[in-house]
């Protein structure tokens, strides 16, 4: 029994394994997205510490010396949003189209039907989402509209597609 545990870990580890190209696209696209939901977090604390807008009550009893070595380690110096708000509804956003996408994109990985239009489709949300969050950020109108109305497009078109 140790020896075919052994046997798996190896298999596992060392087996070479291919991935389809979808799922490399989706594996991607989702790297890419999370990347940009850290950075804008990060943007938001950034933001908080450097215009002294916290969102909690406990937040402004933090030590100064952890204030200090916070804003030391997010370069909280030079110009920043006036408002940590957009980067919130950056985020709230985020949270209210991207996961409704990513399960029907992986569900169509998972079945094995994702194709050459369906990787497409990925590029398109991911590009959509991207230039969305910048749109909103500094209130881009009506390039923040045609870029959600892009991605939603874009999510719609992948359910519409794992449907047939």
């Amino acid at each position: 029994l140790k020896l075919q545990f052994l046997y798996f870990i190896v298999f596992i580890c060392f087996h070479p394994t291919t991935m389809s190209d979808y799922s490399l696209a989706l594996s991607q696209a989702a790297a890419l997205l999370t990347l940009k939901m850290v950075v804008v977090h990060l943007l938001t604390i950034r933001t908080r510490l450097m215009i002294s807008k916290y969102k909690t009550k406990e937040d402004t009893s933090m030590p100064s010396v952890l204030v200090g070595l916070f804003k030391l380690m997010l370069g909280a110096f030079g110009p920043t949003f006036e408002n940590p708000d957009r980067l919130v509804g950056v985020v709230s956003n985020s949270v209210e189209n991207e996961p409704f996408w990513f399960a029907v994109a992986l569900m169509t990985s998972i079945l094995g039907r994702g194709q050459e239009l369906d990787i497409t489709l990925i590029w398109v949300f991911v590009a959509a989402r991207f230039l969305h969050a910048l749109c909103y950020l500094f209130g881009l109108q009506p390039y923040r509209a045609l870029s959600f109305t892009a991605g939603l497009t874009a999510m719609m078109l992948t359910a519409v597609r794992l449907l047939m």
